[in-house]
């Protein structure tokens, strides 16, 4: 990867995440003087023009970020040395009671220090002041450290995104935004699909555009995604996770195309079908509007949409030349608002011959469905559940997440076959 593609831009998307606490995800696009809200903090992103993702920075009192030097940061935290085996065998935390009492600083003491002194020094006073800290084993004082420096730390690592981490993101923040799809449901999709590069895909992505953006991810520069919409037209967060990746707008311009479903409907009839719009037209109403906004009053809304409907039937006629042979490599769909069935029967028959597909549902009932209708048009049809579940691995502390969902979902899979063979 380029090394100026590693260096974060004025306009670039970043996904900011406090340093301690790994849940705290949030995606920015960063511009110069404006503020973003990490919960109730209020933080200006100005500083890390020019840095690298990746880094990590600390919010000064006047809200900006500064950058940290993280092995310093290391060697100065508030961690304490772990206390000898022999020790910790006679440390026993039956003893050590929840009561409140144990912290000697009142919450007037602890909100002049936030208002003084850095994090490291909060957590080194309570410390400090904490009766029982001593008492506790050595995992529970580890334990008791990380808690406050969630709590108190003031770190901001910035991130590149990623659909690993948009989609874990997205799921952690609410899993219904994205219809429950978790990150191991999205890499069996596109794992049976065979999505690689210089491959034709279709997709329907009513989900912040997550599924699109980790097809276009997996195909580089190389390849055609004709994504399609369902409403008259696409909803202003429908290619959200595709803008997030920051990918060069020509590389997007060559690769996605999106496309109304009606007009796939009208192609399944007619195969000459063309838009009703010509791309030479379009062509001419994006040089019109140009001129239009520079030589009268136009106002900037009027001209934006028609920017907007010029560039939509633009990318429809282009899509409508892909799939007119009807050999598109592989179909993906993912849609919390309808009902795959009828949607799905039109799709498929624009796949090529022993092409995969693979349809994901937060519930079985719409893929039985499908699965019954889908028997004279496909193959080794297959419902699956994706199950998962996460383990804490440390040395004599292995056992599974106490807090998780396992369930993410099902898929319905399968190979398209020809009809009249």
């Amino acid at each position: 990867m380029d090394d100026n593609c590693n260096v974060i831009c004025v306009g670039n998307y970043v996904i900011i995440r406090r340093t301690y606490e790994k849940e705290s995800c949030r995606l920015f696009k960063a511009e110069m003087d404006k503020p973003v809200y990490l919960g109730k903090q209020k933080i200006f992103l100005n500083s890390i023009f020019g840095q690298k993702f990746g880094s990590t920075f600390e919010v000064n009192k006047d809200r900006h970020l500064e950058l940290v030097n993280v092995q310093k940061l290391r060697e100065k935290s508030a961690v304490l040395p772990l206390v000898s085996s022999e020790t910790d065998d006679k440390k026993d935390n039956r003893f050590v009671l929840d009561d409140g009492k144990s912290q000697k600083l009142s919450r007037d003491d602890i909100e002049v220090l936030k208002s003084n002194a850095s994090s490291d020094q909060i957590i080194e006073n309570l410390v400090k002041n904490c009766s029982t800290f001593e008492q506790k084993t050595s995992f529970a004082q580890q334990k008791y450290l990380k808690k406050k420096q969630k709590k108190y730390s003031n770190l901001m690592t910035i991130l590149r995104p990623n659909v690993r981490l948009l989609t874990e993101m997205y799921f952690s923040r609410g899993p219904q935004k994205i219809d429950f799809l978790r990150i191991d449901s999205l890499s069996q999709m596109l794992s049976i699909c065979n999505v690689m590069s210089g491959r034709k895909y279709i997709v329907l992505d009513t989900n912040l555009g997550i599924l699109t953006a980790a097809i276009i991810e997996r195909l580089g520069c190389t390849g055609s995604v004709v994504q399609i919409y369902t409403e008259v037209g696409p909803v202003s967060t429908y290619r959200q996770a595709v803008d997030a990746l920051n990918l060069p707008n020509d590389i997007i311009n060559n690769m996605l195309f999106g496309l109304q479903i009606n007009e796939i409907y009208n192609l399944s009839q007619n195969l000459n079908y063309e838009i009703s719009c010509s791309t030479d037209v379009s062509n001419n109403i994006l040089s019109e509007t140009t001129k239009m906004s520079s030589e009268s009053d136009i106002s900037v809304s009027e001209n934006n949409r028609n920017m907007r409907r010029a560039v939509r039937r633009i990318e429809a006629q282009k899509a409508i030349e892909i799939l007119r042979p009807k050999d598109m490599d592989g179909l993906l769909y993912l849609s919390k608002t309808y009902d795959p069935l009828n949607i799905l029967l039109i799709l498929i028959d624009l796949l090529s011959d022993s092409r995969p597909f693979a349809v994901f549902s937060a519930y079985v009932e719409p893929l039985a469905h499908c699965y019954s209708a889908l028997k004279k048009k496909a193959v080794f049809l297959k419902i699956t559940e994706t199950w998962l579940r996460n383990y804490q691995v440390l040395p004599d502390r292995t056992r599974p997440h106490m807090t998780m969902s396992a369930n993410s979902g099902y898929l319905l899979t399968g190979i398209k076959v020809d009809n009249n063979s």
